[in-house]
């Protein structure tokens, strides 16, 4: 994480009902059926981000409010703060 805590991470939480991703997963078909619901409760627990937004709708007005958050952003993010609360030996 050191490494790149002087960059421009823009740190986004993409979130979707827990009904939609189980019928992604079930129509990829490429998942293991169960590791969305597994997943919901944890995944989004680690950390804050600078943005989150819902994913279940369609992928243009996502993107574009994806970028029009980025444009608004203050430094600093939420990467920077997590890379400053770590230890600083560089093992990362």
């Amino acid at each position: 994480m050191h490494h790149l805590a002087t960059s421009d991470v823009f740190y986004v939480g993409v979130h979707c009902p827990l009904p939609e991703l189980e019928r992604r997963e079930w129509q990829r078909g490429d998942r293991g059926l169960g590791d969305a619901r597994r997943d919901f409760e944890t995944v989004h627990t680690f950390s804050g981000y600078d943005f989150e937004i819902d994913s279940s709708g369609a992928a243009e007005p996502v993107a574009a409010s994806i970028i029009t958050a980025w444009k608004l952003r203050t430094p600093p993010g939420m990467f920077a703060t997590l890379a400053a609360s770590l230890p600083d030996n560089h093992e990362d």
